[in-house]
């Protein structure tokens, strides 16, 4: 796999779980439990900004391949590499903030329940872009 195909991959993913995320979201916004609707708030609005990103991002990598006068030369896949190695690294930095933000959000919940819900939804969120971040920063390494 080369550096496109993996780059293809990357936003192929995000841009599902984005939708999942949508769809489950507004499942749970008809749910009655205020810590249901806080996650399910959460859910969708986390899930559009990732599908977004993804067809941003998306978009973005074929502009490039386009202007390249040869996508396949080493020099340029390796540019590439490196450039996105390092946004999903900064991005597993980033996704660590929004788990611990999610947890305050959460604590300062005043009984009902909503911020509760909300806080942990964003740490939901959170938790699964770090993994996807991490683990895609870590299989990049294996792309020729």
């Amino acid at each position: 796999m080369n550096i496109w195909q993996f780059h293809r991959l990357v936003t192929d993913r995000l841009l599902r779980w984005g939708a999942a995320n949508v769809i489950a979201g507004m499942l749970l916004q008809r749910h009655r439990d205020p810590l249901w609707k806080g996650i399910g708030a959460q859910s969708a609005g986390w899930g559009l900004i990732d599908a977004l990103i993804a067809l941003v991002g998306g978009i973005s990598t074929q502009n490039k391949i386009a202007s390249l006068p040869n996508p396949g030369d080493e020099q340029a896949q390796h540019k590439e590499k490196s450039s996105l190695k390092m946004i999903l690294w900064v991005n597993a930095g980033l996704d660590v903030l929004y788990i611990l933000g999610g947890a305050w959000v959460a604590r300062s919940d005043k009984g009902d329940g909503v911020r509760r819900g909300h806080g942990l939804g964003i740490m939901l969120q959170g938790g699964f872009l770090f993994v996807f971040d991490f683990l895609h920063a870590l299989f990049i390494e294996d792309v020729r």
